[in-house]
């Protein structure tokens, strides 16, 4: 990746890279910098120095040289876990989509209720109520995130 980044011709725009990974940014070899103080980021046009990985003791944590505590380290999904995530990405993604259809799916099987009796009916009104269900599932998935 780093050697791809670093013979990126950059005529048409810019790649935006956060790390924190010392070797990875040296092997790209950037041409400016970014930092964020008070809330607002600074970009400079240079590149890299040792002061920039010192100014956040960036390197001493990563290379456990200081007295801090480590950060937790994150382990490693599942592969269902990770199927798990991705299907969660799809549903959020897909949701405001799937929201307007089954709302529209609702609304014609309530129309189509009124003739129906008897079994067709009931029938008719369980489908209604796994639409509103799923319905209310999206709509907690969609609260969840914002």
């Amino acid at each position: 990746m780093s050697k791809a980044l670093r013979s990126w011709g950059g005529k048409d725009g810019a790649i935006i890279v956060v790390s924190h990974d010392k070797a990875f940014c040296d092997s790209v070899g950037f041409n400016a910098v970014g930092t964020v103080s008070d809330g607002n980021l600074v970009l400079e046009q240079r590149d890299l120095n040792e002061s920039d990985w010192k100014q956040y003791d960036i390197g001493a944590r990563a290379t456990g040289s200081d007295d801090t505590p480590d950060a937790p380290v994150e382990r490693e999904l599942t592969p269902e876990e990770k199927a798990e995530e991705s299907k969660k990405r799809k549903q959020i993604f897909n949701a405001p989509k799937r929201i307007k259809k089954l709302e529209q799916m609702v609304a014609k099987s309530e129309l189509k209720m009124g003739e129906l009796v008897g079994k067709a009916k009931k029938m008719e009104e369980a489908k209604v109520a796994e639409m509103m269900a799923e319905w209310q599932e999206l709509e907690a998935l969609l609260a969840e995130v914002s």
